[in-house]
């Protein structure tokens, strides 16, 4: 009879720490969640300085043609984004995130790498900012995604900053 109550004993304790384990996943989840939003918001208000949202379409554009200042500015956005996208990549491979925020994100990296200022500035970049297997994987997602809208047409900050450029 001591046996089976030591069994039944275990047993609950197993069944408890799978509910807290759960548990601890969703609040993980949340918290992942929550530090993505908080960077990516940080990142999309760089874009409110009409300056900065011209250098950003001007890099879209043409990356080779722009001022090494400009240059600065826009590979400095850049990678804070592309950096965003890599810790995206990695918590959607631990699903430490929902998939459809990890599947927003790797779109959002292809969007913008469908201009060809940031192809340019891709091709140089992705060779020593990023780990091997996200740059494999955002070029996957590339590869797989069909009729992608011009960022230049789809993103506002762009479009806005097209029509200061005139």
């Amino acid at each position: 009879m001591d046996i089976s109550i030591e069994a039944a004993g275990v047993l609950v304790t197993l069944m408890y720490l799978a509910v807290e384990l759960r548990a601890n996943n969703r609040i993980a989840k949340t918290n992942g969640h929550r530090d993505i939003i908080k960077q990516h918001t940080t990142w999309y208000a760089l874009h409110k300085s009409p300056e900065t949202a011209v250098i950003l379409t001007k890099g879209a554009l043409n990356f080779s043609d722009m001022k090494p200042e400009e240059k600065i500015e826009y590979d400095n956005v850049q990678h804070q984004f592309f950096h965003i996208c890599e810790q995206v990549f990695y918590m959607g491979r631990g699903k430490l995130i929902p998939a459809n925020v990890y599947d927003a994100f790797m779109f959002g990296a292809v969007l913008f790498l469908n201009s060809p200022g940031a192809k340019e500035w891709w091709k140089n970049s992705k060779k020593i900012s990023y780990a091997p297997e996200f740059v494999a994987a955002v070029e996957k997602t590339s590869q797989n995604t069909k009729h992608l809208p011009d960022p230049l047409e789809s993103h506002p900050p762009l479009i806005y900053a097209r029509q200061l450029l005139g």
